[in-house]
């Protein structure tokens, strides 16, 4: 998008977008590099609390720095629009955002992206093949998002596994400068149609960060048309969650799949497990762990290749 501001506008929104962020660091004690969806979240909460005009201003003019600074594209979507409900007896103010995609909702998604000539008046985009791919296998996977860029099968002990780079490493914030993934052999093939088509977009020119764009936008554009919740890409990586702590798997071993240091990450931040998955409240027993809403059963950290 081509910005016609005057020098002067320019600099007036320059000065929002540092000042919001000092006013971060200084009451969270964070950057938003430290964790840009944390950023995000608290960004949705000022926007119950600020004017409409002040809103919108700031979200435009923080976006424009993240968008300069390389944020990864799903925080920088996730403060885009969402609508705020006022929590009268604390005073507080949430997005009604989700957290997970419902069976019900997903299923909605893929069949528009698979068959968009069924919704009158919408056409075929050009990233519907890999978004209906990447949401096929991310709420079975939980990468998150900008992981998927150098995704790539390795072995380990002589079984086939996904080598994902964790982005959280540079800030001591993941398990090890990568993991290693185990996912189950049933599921493989579609793994393998993402990568393929991930790198028949790499062929043509497109860098990932290009390729999650597109995807993010298209999704934007066609959630309406299922739900008013605002789903992200990044919400698939909250319905992986939720579904792993139903399965029964530990803390640990979550935050092994996810590339957390951290055992209370997930917690804190990601689906809860009592979160609606296939219609039903699944309990978190030991025969629930092979579960197919999951195909990751460990995520290992592992030191840099030297």
């Amino acid at each position: 998008m081509t910005l016609s501001r005057s020098p002067a506008t320019q600099k007036i929104y320059d000065t929002r977008a540092a000042t919001t962020l000092r006013r971060y660091q200084k009451e969270t004690g964070w950057t938003w590099q430290d964790d840009p969806m944390r950023f995000s979240e608290w960004m949705l909460q000022q926007k119950g609390r600020w004017k409409r005009s002040t809103w919108r201003m700031t979200r435009l003019a923080v976006q424009e720095r993240l968008r300069k600074e390389g944020a990864p594209v799903e925080a920088i979507e996730h403060f885009d629009d969402g609508k705020n409900v006022e929590i009268k007896a604390k005073g507080v103010f949430k997005a009604q955002r989700v957290r997970s995609f419902p069976d019900r909702d997903l299923r909605k998604l893929l069949n528009l992206l698979q068959n968009p000539s069924e919704q009158k008046g919408l056409r075929r985009g050009t990233y519907d093949d890999i978004l209906s791919l990447f949401l096929r296998v991310n709420v079975r996977v939980g990468l998150r998002p900008s992981e998927w860029d150098t995704a790539q099968w390795a072995r380990l002990d002589g079984e086939t596994v996904l080598r994902v780079q964790n982005r959280k490493a540079t800030n001591g914030r993941a398990n090890g400068p990568e993991r290693l993934l185990r996912i189950h052999p049933s599921f493989r093939r579609t793994v393998q149609a993402l990568l393929d088509e991930r790198d028949r977009f790499y062929l043509i020119g497109a860098s990932w960060p290009e390729i999650q764009n597109g995807m993010a936008n298209r999704l934007k554009e066609i959630r309406h048309l299922v739900t008013h919740k605002t789903y992200t890409l990044y919400s698939t990586r909250h319905r992986f969650v939720s579904a792993a702590k139903q399965s029964g798997f530990s803390k640990a071993e979550i935050a092994d799949m996810l590339g957390h240091a951290c055992e209370e990450t997930a917690g804190e931040h990601y689906g809860r497990k009592n979160v609606k998955i296939g219609g039903h409240r699944q309990e978190a027993t030991e025969s629930a762990r092979h579960s197919r809403q999951i195909s990751v059963t460990m995520g290992v950290g592992v030191p840099a290749e030297t």
